[in-house]
């Protein structure tokens, strides 16, 4: 009789914590809220329309803000609940969006290249890996209306001393 009521309780565990699971995350979405000391907490909040409500604070719920995750992490993905997701800063009811975040000056790959001590062969090949014949025309273009435009200045420069050589020249016979 025992290893029968083991048996029992080890099969339907997983199944009373999946439905437990779904019970606590129905209604809810989860919230990650960048603190002011640089630190993040994660919240289960209930959706009340628009807005979620949390420590006495309304957040706006933005369909394009939200990430569908599965919930809780760490768990049998047969047993996590896929929910949505968002990130606040505290005190800021509009949620950070994933998709357009502000982009820092340097990325991942730029501080790869920065620290590896080979950085100039790596900039060659990766402008080397980027060209392509659009660039080669825009390029080669541009040297072409550049190189013109010397050549016109020089001309210019030349047109005009000899402008005020004549200039002299006449002022002498007038004077």
């Amino acid at each position: 009789m025992g290893p029968l009521i083991m048996v029992m309780i080890m099969s339907l565990a997983p199944v009373a914590a999946f439905f437990w699971m779904r019970s606590r995350t129905t209604g809810r979405m989860l919230c990650w809220v960048m603190e002011d000391d640089r630190s993040a907490k994660q919240r289960l909040v209930k959706v009340q329309g628009d807005f979620v409500n949390m420590d006495d604070e309304k957040y706006i719920v933005h369909p394009d803000a939200v990430r569908l995750i599965r919930y809780p992490t760490g768990w049998p993905g047969f047993m996590q609940q896929i929910m949505p997701c968002a990130l606040y800063s505290r005190g800021n009811a509009e949620p950070i969006n994933w998709n357009s975040s502000v982009p820092t000056h340097l990325s991942s790959m730029e501080l790869g290249s920065i620290l590896d001590p080979n950085w100039m062969r790596l900039i060659v090949k990766g402008t080397k890996d980027q060209t392509t014949p659009a660039n080669s025309i825009m390029t080669i273009a541009s040297l072409g209306i550049g190189g013109v435009s010397v050549a016109m200045i020089f001309f210019l420069i030349s047109k005009i001393g000899s402008l005020e050589g004549t200039l002299t020249e006449l002022a002498t016979k007038v004077g």
